[in-house]
């Protein structure tokens, strides 16, 4: 309902173009990485039983916190997930019938505001209100399983990486507490790590081909979006310098020229986004930035 009209109707112009192919690159993220999740489901549902045996054998008070940390973290993003997509749908609805109520002249036209930047099939959402209130009342479920799916997506995540984690946390925590054993018991504390360990690493390999094609897509689609959004302010900052030349310039007096003159030459500086006002955000310095982090990642990983 809401890909197939970005895909097949086109768009008014450019910058409404960037920006909605930048939204279709956000929808696939949600509803694609769910739907490879959904392929490994049996993977991942060896992984919950595999961490619910272990939780069994080792339920201590670590294991308790990380629970009740991960289940108020939990609570407190899904109350922001909810509020925020409220937000989202509810401020353009506001905005248009706000501005259609105030306005007094009939044959003004008022602009709405999309959710979505897309042509709705054959619907004229951009000009009707009676075809607006319609795209709206589509847009409320539409947003609210964006929001649950991407939602769902990211705390199934943390939450697995973070009881991985705890589990080779205890893992530790028994090797060190494993000089203070009696010896006729050691052996066999140290036989039960071991299980223990190896049973933490088949959940993190669970983990891993549970999750591994959502990270990719993840991956891939987010560098999109960012790549898209820098676009949209470059197309953006293009149209000021097209519509000074197309201007009728030369009709104007010489003051009013050389203030044009000065306007386009300040169009025509590069804009984008930039990293503390450092850098320029672009394709070439993600790259640069992988590199430095993996370097990064690996000093660290040599020194501990």
């Amino acid at each position: 309902m809401v890909v197939l009209p970005k895909v097949l109707f086109g768009y008014p112009d450019l910058e409404i173009a960037v920006r909605g192919t930048a939204e279709l690159m956000f929808e696939s993220n949600a509803f694609f990485g769910m739907l490879m999740f959904s392929f490994q489901r049996d993977n991942y549902e060896r992984l919950v039983h595999q961490l619910q045996d272990l939780a069994a054998l080792e339920l201590g008070e670590y294991l308790i916190s990380v629970n009740r940390r991960v289940d108020r973290f939990s609570k407190i993003y899904c109350c922001c997930h909810f509020s925020m997509a409220t937000f989202f749908w509810f401020m353009p609805v506001w905005t248009t019938y706000s501005a259609y109520f105030a306005v007094r002249n009939s044959t003004e036209p008022v602009e709405h505001v999309l959710h979505l930047e897309e042509e709705l099939y054959f619907l004229h959402i951009r000009t009707s209100m009676a075809h607006y209130t319609f795209y709206v009342a589509i847009m409320w479920p539409t947003i609210y399983t964006l929001g649950f799916t991407g939602g769902t997506k990211l705390l199934t995540i943390f939450s697995n990486v973070k009881y991985c984690s705890a589990m080779l946390k205890l893992v530790a925590l028994r090797i060190h507490c494993l000089a203070r054993v009696a010896q006729d018991r050691a052996e066999k504390e140290l036989n039960e790590i071991i299980s223990m360990h190896q049973r933490v690493l088949d959940c993190v390999f669970l983990l891993e081909t549970t999750f591994r094609w959502v990270f990719f897509v993840q991956f891939i689609q987010c560098t999109m979006i960012w790549c898209s959004l820098i676009l949209y302010i470059a197309v953006t900052s293009y149209s000021v310098a097209l519509a000074i030349y197309d201007s009728e310039w030369y009709k104007f007096s010489i003051s009013m020229r050389r203030k044009l003159r000065l306007l386009l030459q300040r169009s025509q500086k590069p804009l984008g986004v930039t990293a503390g006002k450092f850098r320029f955000v672009n394709v070439a310095q993600f790259g640069k930035m992988l590199k430095m982090s993996y370097s990064f990642y690996v000093v660290l990983k040599e020194q501990f």
